[in-house]
């Protein structure tokens, strides 16, 4: 009887289910790629920050539109950077981000099998634009979603079919 309620609650809820790492180790493991990213983008914004001292320093038309595009690209080198750390990263490391590696934790499909590319790709496009769009609410929302839905995955997870295991 109680096998039988098992295998029911699996077939509503989701195949891994039972096996999903839990909502602080997800959340934890966020906060660390999330404070990769901050990282990394500090590095690559220290060129442009120069440039922007130095327009400062010495002001003029042509300096000033130096800051923009210093600004832009640094921006544009930032977006592309980030895609890739939540896109080729986990295709190549069999689902891992430094965060979920960290905390020993994988993505993986609802057979429990290696993330395709589209998955991530859906994932990490998907979470990109929401984020900057709503200027990082969308993270704190996910949050949320994590510790009071019932499979305690993300929208993100839902719309990509991907899931959050602990490894052993």
């Amino acid at each position: 009887m109680e096998e039988k309620k098992s295998s029911l609650m699996r077939e509503i809820r989701g195949p891994l289910l039972s096996e999903t790492a839990s909502p602080s180790h997800k959340i934890v493991a966020a906060l660390f790629d999330l404070a990769v990213m901050i990282l990394a983008s500090i590095i690559l914004l220290l060129p442009a920050l120069v440039v922007f001292i130095h327009a400062l320093a010495e002001p003029s038309a042509w300096r000033t539109f130096s800051v923009f595009l210093s600004m832009f690209a640094s921006g544009a080198v930032i977006a592309i950077v980030v895609i890739a750390y939540f896109l080729f990263l986990p295709y190549v490391s069999h689902g891992q981000t430094l965060g979920l590696r960290f905390f020993r934790m994988r993505l993986v499909n609802e057979e429990g099998k290696n993330v395709s590319f589209k998955s991530l790709l859906v994932r990490s496009m998907t979470s990109f634009l929401l984020f900057i769009f709503t200027c990082g609410l969308y993270a704190v929302m996910e949050f949320f979603i994590i510790i009071c839905s019932d499979s305690h995955r993300s929208f993100i997870d839902v719309l990509s079919g991907t899931y959050t295991i602990d490894i052993d």
